[in-house]
């Protein structure tokens, strides 16, 4: 065939000409591109996600791309040639145009799914794209549909800078302070007429229309409507007749109204943002100045988000975000898994008694009011803290027991990407000797409790008597809320929780979202590693706040900073350790008691003294379980150094020894000439997803000729290789 020169066109203007034929090859091959509505298509286009392949002779067709995603991972949902263009490598040059995309956007890697039964798989995998895992497909064909990954080479401009160890200052000596707000504070959602009518006319954005309703309904949001928005709906209603549409609406919950006056320089402004050519014209018609009213009400009353299917709006979404703070969404953005499964099981002995913690079950709840009662807590507020949920937003019920003694209970919501926020009732009985662990393994659960790369707000609840947890929470990253209601059991502590990596690149969408739930404006550059390290992070709350890395890193914990410059530590670790160690590296739920360390936030781990001045407080540290004892032989998790020394075995045996799980005999064997040994304790420990194999791992240039044998250093460049490998599958989740 005669070679085929192409033009690949990206801008809306180009490509909405082209888009009725690109939905007609789609829907004609629909069983390998699955199907989407043009009102999809066309919202896809208008955000930039669709790319459209064309002859450069002829100006015709010669096929698409179709992508989305969330930082830091992109997703394919279509490629497509045309059956006259094909063996012209369309495809692979609209692959490759993406990948560059991704790669100078700093994307860690680009997913896509294939039926299994599908030839396309070749062509995913001639691209790159590996297998991952397989899930079963809905509908009634029941196909298994692949799930694959590429990983994207993101370039690397920054050098790393001097680490230094600094002293950690606790959040408690530090006068951050978060907003105080109610604790039934969902985000609230304005919806606009279209939204409505998808719902109550059963039109073809039904069911998306439909989960963001449900979402209220089962109060995980707040959905609501402007004072415009029944005046409009008047407008489409006979006045002689009984409209039951326009009753229900009248009903919805509505935003105060507002003079009109004290919005006009709002609407000036964002005017010239969604409808710039009619502003300047002064041809706005009727329906625009409606929706610049709604979208004025929304941002006056400082709402959370503002759903719309309007092309004009979607297109400028990033924008309004940016300057007022305002999620722009359309209904298909609530489409979706949004939840995740987080093991909160333990078992392990502590000063001899067996310390068992997991699921309420109904049959203890007797037991568990009179616990509570003991503790001087209202029938009415057992109530709340026992509530099990419901089927749309269930929530977490642990209790705590020490030889079948009940010491806690704890309960909160269950991760959804609508709430943002939530409340952790921990209740405790701190005259058992095992109080201040088991506090420290609750708070630290409930942090792990988070939506992968999302942000969530922990309002802590508590006992007025509990000191000691009051206490644990400040050193935990908790922070005092600005007020607070005397009569009520919140403790007056708030925490952020952050599970995932935050880059240079998604730091600005952080902060927005952090403002939302602090009210606390951090600055709008990530600061690289050396402005962490020699100034630290520098934000106003009830006075300017100055915080270093570590420091910051514990209010989120437990997130990751990739800021420029970072390095970090990969540590090789026995079989044995890593199972009593870092809990969730089992992939199966233990028989035998774990080790009292996994009640410890921070955990010792114990070494000879080589490389000792590779371990600084701070650094992230990769935990690479070696092929000793049947060891897997990949790295499986991170963690970050609180401390680290050589001490002798007088100083571990009073302070550490039951932060670590060697034995006497096993510590004594490792004791160098001085009678010392090299000691260091991390936090923040997160599972990889993806755990990585040590020939991976040699392949990405991050391991030396001594095969990872000891300890090695890993610079900026290839820590981010790492994290781009072990956090893409965790992303999918």
């Amino acid at each position: 065939m005669m070679k085929q020169y192409m033009k690949i066109l990206k801008s809306f203007s180009e490509i909405e000409p082209f888009l009725p034929i690109l939905q007609s090859c789609a829907d004609k091959n629909r069983k390998a591109l699955g199907f989407f509505t043009k009102q999809t298509y066309e919202e896809q286009a208008l955000q930039g996600r669709i790319w459209i392949a064309i002859s450069s002779d002829t100006n015709d067709y010669a096929g698409h791309l179709m992508f989305g995603g969330t930082f830091p991972l992109l997703k394919i949902f279509q490629v497509f040639v045309n059956p006259n263009y094909r063996r012209s490598n369309i495809a692979t040059k609209l692959i490759k145009e993406l990948v560059s995309y991704g790669e100078s956007g700093n994307y860690i890697s680009i997913s896509c799914r294939v039926a299994a039964d599908l030839r396309a798989n070749s062509f995913w995998e001639k691209n790159g794209f590996v297998l991952i895992r397989q899930e079963q497909g809905k509908g009634n064909s029941k196909r298994t549909i692949n799930i694959r990954i590429k990983e994207l080479n993101t370039p690397t401009l920054f050098t790393y800078g001097d680490a230094r160890n600094k002293q950690n200052l606790h959040s408690s000596e530090v006068q951050i302070s978060y907003i105080n707000r109610p604790i039934s504070n969902n985000p609230s959602y304005v919806i606009d007429l279209n939204v409505f009518f998808d719902v109550v006319r059963n039109r073809p954005r039904n069911k998306e229309a439909s989960l963001l309703i449900s979402a209220g309904f089962n109060n995980q949001i707040r959905v609501c409507v402007t004072t415009e928005f029944s005046k409009e709906l008047e407008k489409h209603s006979d006045p002689n007749k009984v409209d039951p549409v326009l009753s229900f609406a009248e009903r919805l919950p509505t935003l105060p109204p507002i003079d009109q006056k004290n919005l006009e320089g709002i609407i000036s402004k964002i005017g010239l943002l969604v409808f710039p050519e009619k502003m300047h014209a002064g041809k706005l018609t009727e329906n625009d100045r409606s929706d610049l009213l709604h979208l004025a009400s929304c941002i006056h009353h400082r709402v959370y988000g503002f759903v719309t299917n309007d092309k004009a709006i979607l297109k400028v979404s990033d924008k309004i975000r940016q300057n007022y703070g305002l999620d722009i969404v359309s209904s298909q953005d609530f489409i979706g898994s949004d939840s995740i499964s987080e093991k909160y099981d333990l078992k392990t002995i502590f000063d001899g008694q067996e310390i068992n913690s997991g699921e309420i079950k109904e049959h203890e709840r007797q037991e568990l009011e009179s616990f509570l009662s003991g503790l001087g807590i209202s029938l009415e507020q057992i109530v709340t803290i026992l509530d099990p949920g419901i089927s749309g937003s269930p929530r977490r019920r642990v209790s705590v027991r020490a030889d079948n003694e009940l010491i806690a209970v704890a309960s909160w919501d269950a991760p959804s990407k609508f709430m943002q926020s939530t409340v952790l009732y921990l209740f405790v009985d701190e005259h058992h000797p095992t109080a201040t662990k088991i506090i420290d393994h609750v708070l630290e659960t409930v942090s792990r409790d988070t939506a992968p790369f999302q942000l969530r707000r922990i309002d802590l609840s508590i006992g007025f008597e509990q000191v000691h947890t009051k206490q644990t929470a400040l050193q935990r990253g908790f922070c005092l809320q600005l007020s607070g209601d005397s009569l009520s059991l919140t403790g007056g502590l708030s925490k952020v929780s952050y599970r995932g990596i935050i880059t240079p690149d998604s730091w600005h969408d952080f902060t927005v979202k952090y403002k939302k739930l602090t009210g606390l404006a951090l600055p709008s550059m990530m600061p690289n590693y050396k402005e962490f390290i020699n100034t630290g992070i520098v934000f106003k709350s009830t006075q300017t706040i100055n915080l270093k890395l570590f420091e910051f890193e514990t209010l989120i914990s437990p997130a990751l900073l990739l800021c420029r410059g970072r390095e970090a530590i990969i540590l090789p670790i026995r079989r044995r350790y890593a199972d009593e160690l870092l809990h969730s590296y089992q992939k199966q739920t233990k028989m035998f008691p774990y080790s009292e360390a996994l009640l410890h936030v921070e955990r010792a781990y114990f070494k000879t003294s080589r490389n000792t001045n590779l371990f600084k407080k701070g650094l992230p540290v990769i935990f690479y379980v070696s092929g000793k004892e049947g060891g897997s032989m990949e790295a499986v998790g991170s963690g970050r150094i609180t401390f680290s020394d050589v001490l002798s075995y007088e100083e571990i045996d009073m302070n550490m020894s039951r932060q670590g799980v060697l034995s006497k005999n096993e510590l004594s064997d490792r004791l160098d000439s001085e009678g010392k040994i090299h000691v260091f304790t991390f936090d923040n420990f997160n599972l990889f997803a993806n755990p990585i194999p040590f020939n991976k791992l040699r392949a990405l240039g991050l391991v030396s000729a001594a095969n990872l044998i000891t300890s090695e250093k890993l610079k900026y460049n290839q820590f981010i290789k790492l994290c781009k490998t072990a956090y893409d599958k965790e992303q999918l989740k």
